[in-house]
């Protein structure tokens, strides 16, 4: 029996390999003899080993090359497989951590249903490592003393990672922070700072802090504050952290002259879309922050001067762990007024007293109802009264702009015309009152047209020629 070495080319994959082929050669008495020769596990691995070469020869000779198909079988199908594989895992994500980074931003917040402060942002740094924690503390923003600290939930960021693709921490830099309302204290600004570290409790440890910059939490504006009729109208919005949990708005008129809260209305709010675009994204409820509120005007209050407090509070719990913003300031003068007569005529066709003017008082603020009285004063006592609606006066309140109801003070009325009334001197009194008490503890306010007097003097003359 003869071995015999030999070596064939074949490819795996992209390479091509050597592999050696061990052949017997038998000779014919041996074979006779091999009916009684012992059980040997050698020859049937040998034969195995033939068949094998016999196979590989064969699509070698058919071919003239290792083709596909035979890659495909045995150790060759083992190399396609890994090559399979290989395509099918994702490309490593190249990592820089020589390139300074360290970048953040506040996206904006919001309240939740449970009365928390949800903010949302972004954090990318090279100084990140694997497994770090990601904490953000909440200081106050006044004196940077620490109000809440929490490891963050990760949110994925797909457009950080593209503008910084080779940070070691962009794409899952994103945070969300929940923040419950009473951690805030009521303070007027926040400053939030997002840290990497490997301390578990969030102290410093490796990694980096970004400061995010101060963010209000509370902020308001009156855009009206002023007298229209007798009533006091506001419009105005009311930024607040605190909102999220006391969902109650109540706004408040407050007599500074007299250091005392005059009245109270609960209100709610409306959308104002304007003010996130404005720099208060970062405010919870900047979305649904405006406001409207009316008071009636006393004649109490005049001479007054009176502010707003927007207070957000829990509900039924008006006067207790509030937020309170105080806004804006209005006097209400009640020592202006002006008057003037158009017109104050006889229509004999008719008999009617026909009269026509304006009278713009402060006081009709707290008194609107408006009465035109016809007085005798010759005999010194009322003839007659009509109440009466001012109507726009735009010309008065170009001239006297400066009184309360200078844009709506004209008025125009009629009165019967009786012979009592013939050779007496007439004037016209304008009154302004409270609704129902015209003539009552002298709560009005009157404009007597002294300068305007109407004679109705009868013109008759005769002679007797001869009697």
């Amino acid at each position: 029996m003869e071995a015999k070495k030999h070596f064939k080319l074949f490819k795996a994959g992209k390479m091509w390999c050597t592999m050696a082929i061990a052949t017997l050669a038998v000779a014919t008495g041996t074979a006779i003899m091999a009916g009684s020769a012992s059980a040997d596990e050698a020859a049937p691995a040998a034969s195995q080993t033939v068949q094998a070469v016999q196979t590989t020869t064969n699509q070698d000779s058919n071919n003239g090359q290792l083709t596909d198909q035979l890659s495909q079988q045995g150790q060759p199908a083992g190399n396609a497989a890994s090559q399979e594989n290989q395509a099918n895992q994702p490309t490593e994500r190249p990592v820089d951590y020589q390139t300074p980074v360290n970048a953040g931003y506040l996206d904006g917040a919001k309240a939740d249903d449970n009365g928390n402060v949800v903010f949302n942002g972004w954090h990318a740094t090279n100084q990140y490592q694997e497994g770090m924690h990601h904490f953000v503390i909440v200081l106050d923003g006044s004196n940077n003393q620490e109000l809440y600290r929490h490891e963050v939930i990760t949110v994925e960021r797909p457009d950080i990672d593209k503008a910084y693709p080779k940070a070691p921490i962009a794409g899952q830099g994103g945070f969300s922070i929940v923040v419950p309302t009473d951690q805030l204290n009521g303070v007027s600004s926040l400053r939030l700072v997002s840290r990497y570290t490997s301390d578990e409790a969030g102290n410093p440890a490796g990694g980096s802090d970004y400061w995010f910059p101060v963010i209000t939490t509370k902020a308001g504006w009156l855009d009206q504050f002023k007298v229209r009729g007798n009533q006091i109208t506001v419009a105005g919005w009311h930024v607040d952290d605190q909102a999220a949990v006391k969902t109650e708005h109540t706004i408040i008129l407050f007599d500074k002259t007299k250091g005392k809260e005059v009245a109270r209305t609960t209100v709610d709010n409306v959308a104002s879309s304007d003010l996130p675009r404005a720099g208060y994204a970062t405010v919870a409820n900047s979305n649904q922050a405006r406001f409207t509120a009316s008071f009636t005007i006393t004649p109490a209050m005049m001479g007054d001067e009176f502010t707003v407090v927007s207070r957000y509070n829990k509900p039924g719990q008006q006067d207790r762990a509030t937020s309170d913003l105080w806004l804006g300031s209005l006097k209400l003068k009640k020592a202006g007024k002006a008057g003037y007569l158009d017109n104050f005529s006889v229509d004999k066709a008719n008999k009617k007293i026909t009269v026509s003017g304006w009278h713009a008082d402060d006081m009709s603020a707290a008194e609107p109802t408006h009465t035109v009285i016809l007085y005798d004063a010759t005999t010194n006592r009322e003839l007659a009264r009509q109440t009466v609606k001012t109507v726009t006066s735009a010309d008065v309140a170009r001239a006297y702009g400066s009184i309360s109801n200078s844009g709506q003070s004209r008025f125009s009325a009629q009165f019967d015309l009786t012979a009592a009334m013939l050779n007496h001197q007439l004037e016209i009194i304008s009154r302004y009152s409270e609704p129902g008490k015209t003539d009552v503890n002298g709560d009005y306010s009157d404009y007597w047209f002294t300068n305007n007097r109407l004679n109705l003097n009868t013109n008759k003359q005769g002679y007797l020629d001869q009697f």
